[in-house]
């Protein structure tokens, strides 16, 4: 373990170790911990989120507990009791707001990006957060403890006060039924506080998440990137509407040439007809038995690490049609 003045300086004073003379290109002001958990998970959904303004309505668990959050914080800013316009999940106690800030915002700046946090309560003095999760899935001090959200909370927190925040999960599950979220009246309290260890791994984790999306957006607006991808797109949709015309005329040749040779030029192109039969063997389940046997082995040794691999770079590219709504 590393003494305090080390973190103190490290986590105050990172961006030095990645110093660079303009801000990175991102597709939003401010990275959040959102943004980070969905490019870890899925490069391809952050991309079309924030790069192409794609999104997707949310499930009815994540709306629920998107009104379940409002609500709370409509009723602190209305007085409403808990008997009032909200279904409120059993034995529920609403967070003080003489004590606590609700729906907290706190943004870090680092040197070439920031960083910004809506906490749904902490505590005046900074030294409690307390987050509210619905949904099915439990929550448990394992998942708490690999939670990157609350990880950078708490790096934020750090940072900016010098304080390492106790984190509370306050989950409370939830149901369908008749088709319907409902509460499950099921809560679930757990606490931790992450050491500077966790932080300064979870700073690392934020610069390289940053210089990672700063490269793919710069890619992004490319210019003459741009022009080749759209000359591409066209020519495949070219290219695949000449293939269904091809095969479409094909088949009308195949009924008129009934497996007959025919032979033409064409444009300086030579076309040839030709056909033939085609043998396909059935194996005996004995063989088929000795493949699969085979391929077995063949992971087997993968596996083991006893093979010598030829490595390759793969590349793909997809196209498929896209109506905006």
């Amino acid at each position: 373990m590393l003494c305090d003045s080390y973190y103190k300086k490290r986590l105050a004073t990172a961006p030095t170790l990645f110093k660079t003379k303009n801000m990175k290109k991102l597709p939003r002001q401010h990275l959040s911990a959102s943004q980070v958990q969905l490019w870890t998970s899925d490069q391809l959904g952050y991309m079309k989120k924030y790069f192409l303004g794609i999104t997707e309505e949310p499930d009815q668990f994540l709306q629920f507990g998107k009104d379940f959050a409002e609500s709370i914080e409509y009723a602190l800013e209305y007085g409403l009791s808990l008997n009032g316009h909200y279904l409120w999940p059993q034995d529920f106690t609403l967070p003080c707001n003489k004590t606590n800030d609700i729906e907290y915002e706190l943004l870090s700046k680092f040197d070439d990006f920031s960083v910004i946090a809506y906490f749904d309560v902490i505590s005046k003095d900074r030294t409690k957060i307390l987050d509210y999760k619905t949904g099915q899935k439990a929550w448990d001090l394992e998942r708490l403890k690999n939670s990157l959200q609350m990880k950078i909370y708490s790096l934020l927190v750090y940072r900016e006060y010098d304080i390492l925040p106790e984190v509370t999960i306050e989950w409370h599950k939830t149901r369908i039924v008749d088709g319907k979220v409902q509460w499950a009246n099921q809560c679930t309290r757990i606490s931790h506080t992450f050491t500077k260890d966790d932080l300064m791994e979870m700073l690392m984790l934020l610069y390289n998440i940053s210089e990672d999306i700063s490269d793919a957006y710069t890619l992004h607006l490319d210019d003459e990137i741009d022009s080749y991808v759209q000359m591409y797109v066209r020519l495949h949709n070219l290219s695949k509407q000449m293939s269904a015309d091809m095969e479409e005329i094909r088949a009308i040749l195949e009924d008129k040439l009934q497996g007959k040779r025919y032979v033409k030029t064409i444009e300086n192109s030579l076309f040839n007809y030709n056909a033939h039969w085609k043998t396909k063997h059935n194996y005996s389940a004995e063989v088929i038995g000795m493949q699969a046997n085979m391929k077995k082995l063949m992971e087997a040794e993968e596996e083991l690490r006893i093979t010598n691999p030829d490595r390759q770079l793969v590349t793909t590219i997809t196209i498929r049609k896209h109506e905006r709504e």
